[in-house]
């Protein structure tokens, strides 16, 4: 038992503190947070979520089949590809191009097919 106020209260700012940073949720993302020389992926719709940027052509990303929205700020045409290694069908952005909804985008694929969730890697 703590008998001194003073340290009681220090405790339980701690404690309170603690509480905050452990029940944080993520950071939001925006169309804007995508660098100039850079493609980025973002999770969710409209550019929220977890981001993912590259400056160069990965033959995977971390969030693999899961991006939903994409922005491409590199100084050329990108091409996202369905699997690892740019590999299978693909859809292309010109430099500056941006979906705010893969959902929207089914080039090269087939009926009832859209690129939401399928990007698997890029290149120029």
């Amino acid at each position: 038992m703590i008998r001194n106020p003073i340290v009681a209260g220090v405790a339980a700012a701690v404690v309170a503190l603690a509480g905050v940073a452990v029940t944080a949720g993520p950071a939001s993302a925006a169309q804007s947070d995508c660098p100039s020389g850079y493609a980025c992926l973002w999770l969710d719709q409209n550019y929220t979520n977890t981001l993912y940027k590259n400056s160069g052509s990965p033959n995977s990303v971390t969030n693999n089949d899961t991006a939903s929205s994409l922005y491409n700020r590199q100084s050329t045409s990108v091409i996202f590809w369905e699997d690892i290694n740019h590999v299978g069908r693909t859809i292309t952005f010109a430099s500056g191009g941006a979906a705010n909804s893969l959902a929207a985008y089914n080039t090269n694929l087939g009926t009832f097919e859209t690129s939401n969730d399928r990007i698997s890697s890029f290149s120029h």
